[in-house]
């Protein structure tokens, strides 16, 4: 039996990680807007997307110390 509940929270960490690295990939292409924008000096559009590089950077740590909360994920102990 335990080996299930082992299998269901290797899952749920995979499903996890593949979830950050979907939001970090969002958040790269955000900021990468954000720097072209800027360079075209089209400062609303700069501000637009660096305001959706802010919400998504948050809405993710709040994901991660949820997911460790629950057992999820855990983070290195030093």
């Amino acid at each position: 039996m335990s080996g299930a509940g082992s299998q269901e929270r290797k899952s749920a960490e995979e499903s996890f990680h593949e979830y950050v690295l979907r939001v970090l990939e969002f958040i790269n292409k955000a900021a990468a807007n954000a720097l072209n924008a800027a360079k075209m000096r089209s400062y609303e559009s700069c501000d637009f997307a660096l305001a959706q590089v802010v919400a998504a950077a948050m809405d993710l740590r709040s994901k991660i110390n949820a997911a460790r909360e629950k057992g999820v994920i855990k983070f290195a102990e030093f």
